[in-house]
């Protein structure tokens, strides 16, 4: 094979590399890549630290940020017959308050058919109490 039949592939960046793309997108993601310089879009935690773009989904669900962004005017018609168009562009996104840290529920689960659902045994709260002297068996509390 001749020089001139070999096909150059342009250097691509490192970071963009490990981007997490959805399957069915990876065609069009590498056109992108491959014909313009891809930027992320800058994401800090809570410490100001830049978040890498692997990590962004994570650091984002459920949190409280704050987004700046710019926005554009648009002027659009002729004399007389204009009406103005806003357009936002985000700048940056900084995590003020991470999500709470959520204890899964024992009711999910990824296969219903894998059988039903056991939970733990609760500790019976009445056992130190004295006995009920109405006999109904219900812990009551006092009225006064």
């Amino acid at each position: 094979m001749s020089p001139s039949n070999l096909v150059v592939q342009p250097e691509l960046d490192e970071d963009t590399e490990t981007w997490p793309v959805p399957k069915e997108l990876i065609k069009e993601y590498n056109e992108v890549r491959n014909n313009y310089h891809v930027l992320p879009l800058p994401v800090y935690d809570a410490q100001n630290h830049f978040v890498e773009p692997p990590q962004v989904n994570n650091a984002l669900k459920n949190a409280l940020v704050e987004i700046h962004f710019g926005i554009i005017h648009y002027k659009i018609g002729r004399s007389g017959e204009t009406h103005d168009s806003f357009t936002a562009a985000p700048k940056q996104l900084i995590v003020l308050k991470p999500a709470p840290i959520q204890i899964p529920s024992a009711y999910k689960r990824k296969n219903v058919r894998s059988g039903p659902v056991r939970p733990k045994g609760f500790e019976d709260f009445r056992k130190d109490m004295p006995p009920d002297p109405k006999g109904k068996g219900v812990a009551s509390g006092s009225r006064g």
